[in-house]
């Protein structure tokens, strides 16, 4: 089975498959469940780390967009920090 993921909504539905799977519990799929599960997995994994990561970072083609990427930046790290310090 194979499981090509092309869109961010696509990428949702199979995250709600993967869910529904999960949540039977391991002991009650079928081996076609797990396989498909497994297959699922990857694939969303693939999505989020290649193909959304790539889209999330452009690469800057001017000053603006450099200081916009900075900002941006900074303001995720500073998040980060605010919700480890709570």
């Amino acid at each position: 089975m194979t499981c090509n993921i092309t869109s961010k909504s696509h990428y949702h539905e199979t995250m709600i498959k993967i869910y529904a799977l999960i949540q039977e519990g391991e002991e009650h799929l079928s081996e076609d469940d797990l396989t498909q599960l497994q297959t699922m997995a990857f694939a969303a994994e693939y999505y989020k780390d290649e193909i959304l990561a790539l889209s999330m970072h452009k690469e800057p083609k001017n000053i603006a967009d450099w200081v916009e990427q900075a900002r941006s930046y900074q303001s995720r790290r500073r998040q980060r920090w605010c919700s480890h310090s709570k």
